[in-house]
């Protein structure tokens, strides 16, 4: 007999607290963990602390985690276009020109995210400095910690540039064998889901 615990992301963002336990709302841990907990950067809505409270308290170990795993890829570009994104830059106001001074100009600006959709990046506004990375990829079927990690990626430069944005996506397996995969993958990298990097026999969802 499966006991199946479901936890989604609209209790997270509506600021609602539900607290499950096994002595009082379940008979014993469960064995299946549904989730919905993703946003547009993956773990930025508070996935992994409640991914954490889960295996600690709810379910069994070896449970089974519906999505299973994901993973995040990287990949560092020069692009003109996403890089102005981070300054200020001329603008008209009754047909004049404001410029901003030059101090402001020059400043390399503050490290941001911008969440877009990078299948509307047009792939000749920006140049691949390197390959695509796999930055990290976590199981959820097993116990995860919240606590703040850094991860590194080595690689060769295909060509030359200026370092300027890292581009990045992430894709999920819905079941244990990867037979399912949900990804977030720019279509201009993946035009035809035929040459997206998993072997025969598993479904791409876009």
């Amino acid at each position: 007999m499966n006991t199946i615990i479901c936890i989604t992301l609209h209790c997270i963002l509506a600021n609602i607290n539900v607290f499950v336990s096994v002595d009082g709302d379940m008979q014993e841990r469960a064995n299946i963990l549904v989730t919905e907990l993703f946003d547009t950067e993956l773990i930025g809505e508070g996935a992994l602390p409640s991914y954490e409270h889960a295996h600690m308290h709810l379910v069994q170990a070896g449970c089974e985690a519906v999505p299973h795993r994901a993973t995040i890829y990287a990949q560092l570009v020069e692009s003109d276009m996403l890089w102005k994104w981070s300054q200020l830059q001329p603008i008209e106001v009754d047909g004049n020109k404001l410029l901003p001074p030059p101090a402001v100009v020059k400043c390399a600006g503050a490290p941001s995210v911008c969440d877009i959709q990078l299948s509307q990046v047009p792939p000749e506004s920006f140049t691949p400095l390197g390959p695509i990375c796999t930055m990290f990829s976590v199981d959820f079927s097993k116990p995860v910690s919240s606590t703040a990690q850094s991860y590194m990626a080595q690689f060769k430069a295909q060509t030359s540039g200026r370092a300027q944005v890292v581009v990045s996506w992430w894709d999920i397996d819905m079941d244990p064998d990867g037979n399912i995969v949900c990804t977030m993958a720019p279509s201009w990298n993946y035009s035809d889901p035929r040459t997206y990097p998993v072997s025969s026999g598993k479904r791409s969802l876009y």
